[in-house]
């Protein structure tokens, strides 16, 4: 993906520092959207006016284990324990707050409107949604879990804001959810790798493709406009979202 979110450049007499909130779920995806934020804030800081804000991570530790073992989809025991990790934030001062799963989305959209802190959530479908409208794309294929590219969360959203949503063959969707069970295991494999941005460029021939799982963001080594990666959009507007207020 090519394209970057703008960036206020107004200048402002003093220079804040405004935190996004980061959630440790996972290590190796924890670890990639920790590297990434920080040079993404390196990137976007040459496109800020002199006086802007400075931005900071908070790293904000999370039981992923008891949450993970409840994905994708078991939605009543996985509110409780959602709700009680968004309570933390309330100990920290920051601006946004970014969950580093998609997967996890979903349950977030159904937790109760005065939940703690739901406001301060960047969700990554809604900022995508807003980046391929803004961008006049109108049509996608998704890239995601087994379960992402098959369930109606992801295609809800998109059909919604008239944006034609396909999935891989059901052969690669096999592949590619095994690639992300093997990344997020750190056992791929090169060859494995190597397959799975084959597919990447297949598929970006007839449409968009949309990287919607983070552990498929760590696997792609195609960097195009045909190729957009929700994780990066969703940081790209954390940032964003900092330096406008």
């Amino acid at each position: 993906m090519t394209d970057t979110l703008p960036l206020n450049n107004e200048p402002s007499k003093k220079t804040p520092v405004k935190n996004i909130a980061l959630f440790s779920l996972g290590s190796r995806t924890f670890n990639y959207y920790q590297q990434q934020l920080e040079q993404l804030i390196q990137t976007c800081k040459s496109e800020l006016s002199q006086n802007a804000c400075t931005l900071s991570v908070s790293l904000i530790p999370c039981d992923f284990d008891s949450i993970n073992a409840l994905l994708p989809d078991q939605f009543e025991q996985l509110k409780p324990r959602l709700s009680a990790e968004l309570a933390k934030i309330a100990v920290h001062d920051s601006k946004v707050m970014v969950f580093p799963n998609i997967t996890l989305h979903e349950t977030i959209d159904l937790l109760a409107k005065n939940t703690n802190n739901l406001d301060k959530i960047v969700h990554p479908v809604t900022e995508t949604l807003r980046f391929l409208q803004k961008q006049k794309i109108n049509k996608i294929i998704v890239f995601s879990s087994l379960y992402g590219m098959n369930a109606d969360y992801l295609h809800k959203h998109f059909i919604k804001g008239n944006i034609k949503v396909s999935s891989p063959s059901e052969t690669d969707q096999q592949f590619i959810d095994y690639l992300r069970q093997q990344v997020y295991a750190s056992t791929e494999t090169q060859e494995e790798v190597e397959q799975f941005n084959a597919l990447i460029q297949e598929y970006q021939q007839n449409a968009i493709v949309l990287l919607a799982c983070t552990e498929l963001s760590i696997a792609n080594n195609i960097h195009s406009s045909r190729v957009i990666d929700m994780a990066e959009v969703q940081m790209l507007s954390a940032i964003q979202e900092c330096s406008i207020s």
